[in-house]
């Protein structure tokens, strides 16, 4: 007869020790998974992402596709005569100086070309305003339409006409000649200087030679804003190269010994303020710088005309 013995707790301690042990040896090890969590922000910033991808490539492919085709359509619809020259600050004297704008157009239509993204077209343009002689310095030309282009810069100031050949070449204050020339006999506010010893400068912005010149143009300078200086046509300088002495033509063929350029008077010749003063007399009294006669001399203490 078979009798079922109980184990001792010993054995079942160890027994379930065992299995425990086993339990252990064969445990997967745990694995930690992100939090997955898709929340509202993170849907947000996504399609931020690709909405800003997206226009940037937009972008990109509109630039690489469109602007060919708009300087192709720029320059169809523009034409040189439709392009408006603007001259801005310009001085007021240029605007009665129909040729110098017409060159100084010109200077710009014939380089800018008609594609309006074309900066070395501008650039040209601006070397040949300073080739024209109207500028001291050309300071900016560009492009305030596909159809207007804006001129900035410094101009010259004409002064008066030197008369060489029966022709009156343009000149400054400092007888530097500007490219536009007058018929002998044509009047500007002050009175031309002629028979200068010397020819006109080969360039156009070149100093004309001459004391002569240089002491016609200080004449010149001291009869401006005078109430009888239309009534002097000329500074004739032929005199200059024998005795220094500067004679004044007026507008009805009337002579006048001036003598000496302003500052240079010697020995007992009067002042140029002295003589100022004998044309003003003669102006308020007589109606005439020249009193109608055909000579008159400056240079004393008194005027008097010669026999």
């Amino acid at each position: 007869m078979l009798v079922a013995r109980r184990k001792p707790k010993a054995d079942k301690r160890a027994a379930r020790s065992a299995t425990s042990h086993r339990k252990r040896r064969f445990r997967l090890p745990s694995i930690s998974f992100p939090d997955l969590t898709f929340t509202r922000a993170h849907a947000l910033r996504s399609i931020f992402a690709i909405a800003w991808v997206a226009g940037a490539a937009s972008i990109l492919a509109g630039w690489t596709w469109g602007v060919p085709r708009l300087r192709e359509y720029a320059a169809a619809e523009l034409e040189p005569t439709h392009i408006e020259i603007r001259l801005i600050d310009a001085p007021a004297w240029l605007f009665g100086a129909t040729l110098a704008i017409d060159r100084i157009k010109a200077a710009v239509a014939h380089n800018v070309g008609l594609d309006p993204f074309d900066r070395e077209g501008l650039l040209a343009a601006g070397r040949a305003l300073e080739a024209t002689g109207w500028f001291q310095s050309v300071d900016s030309v560009k492009r305030a339409s596909p159809g207007i282009v804006e001129v900035r810069g410094s101009y010259v100031e004409p002064f008066t006409t030197i008369v060489d050949d029966s022709v009156g070449h343009l000149v400054t204050e400092s007888g530097n000649l500007l490219p536009m020339n007058y018929p002998q006999g044509a009047r500007l506010k002050l009175p031309a200087i002629t028979n200068p010893r010397f020819a006109q400068p080969a360039e156009v912005g070149a100093r004309w030679d001459g004391t002569d010149v240089a002491a016609g143009l200080r004449l010149v300078k001291l009869l401006e804003g005078r109430p009888w200086t239309h009534q002097i046509a000329e500074v004739d300088v032929s005199s200059y190269a024998d005795d220094e002495t500067l004679w004044l033509v007026t507008d009805k063929g009337g002579r006048i010994l001036w003598g000496r350029a302003p500052g240079d008077e010697r020995g007992r010749e009067v002042p140029a303020s002295q003589k100022l003063s004998y044309l003003d007399f003669l102006y308020k009294d007589f109606k005439r710088v020249d009193r109608d006669l055909k000579e008159l001399v400056l240079m004393p203490d008194y005027v008097y005309a010669p026999r």
